[in-house]
């Protein structure tokens, strides 16, 4: 999602980045850099798409790896062969 999406959802969702800040006893303004991404912080990220019901990986995948599609994804590497008897 863009900053301007999100700060939307917010808005949509009745709350805020001050609201955020508040609750997470941090400034406003950090609050803006993580949805800008000019700062990284899993804990607001995370409070962020609580707050608009939205997976994080949705809202910031650039952050997060989302599950695999299927089974044969290559992101976990070839699927083990099995040993022959001996």
């Amino acid at each position: 999602m863009t900053p301007e999406q999100i700060c939307a959802a917010l808005r949509d969702k009745g709350s805020s980045q001050v609201k955020i800040a508040s609750e997470l006893g941090v400034s406003q303004v950090l609050i803006s850099r993580v949805i800008n991404r000019a700062n990284v912080s899993d804990r607001i990220m995370r409070a962020i798409a609580d707050k608009i019901r939205r997976p994080v990986q949705k809202i910031f995948p650039e952050y997060y790896l989302s599950a695999p599609k299927n089974s044969r994804s290559k992101a976990f590497g070839p699927k083990p062969r099995p040993r022959k008897a001996e």
